[in-house]
């Protein structure tokens, strides 16, 4: 189980659910009034359907992908943010 620090002066340990529900409040209060979440694209490259915006529609399983260059700053929905994992990191 993944474990880690809670502070730098505080010898406890979170548990693996205590760090998941960290991340997902912290993704939650991240997202806008549709849900989703801005972030920046971390890996060289990847394949979102996009919408007029440039940005990840809610119902993003339909759709054609489009190549995504690394750098770019796009809004995704909440329940994606969590499958491309280390691939974007949210914006802040």
């Amino acid at each position: 189980m993944a474990r880690k620090k809670k502070s730098d002066t505080d010898d406890a340990y979170e548990t693996e659910a205590e760090v998941d529900a960290a991340e997902d409040a912290e993704t939650a209060s991240a997202a806008d009034d549709d849900g989703r979440v801005e972030v920046e694209v971390t890996a060289d490259h990847v394949y979102l359907p996009l919408d007029g915006e440039g940005n990840v529609p809610a119902n993003w399983r339909k759709g054609a992908n489009v190549r995504v260059e690394k750098g770019t700053k796009l809004k995704v929905p909440a329940d994606l943010l969590e499958a491309l994992g280390d691939k974007v990191e949210a914006s802040s």
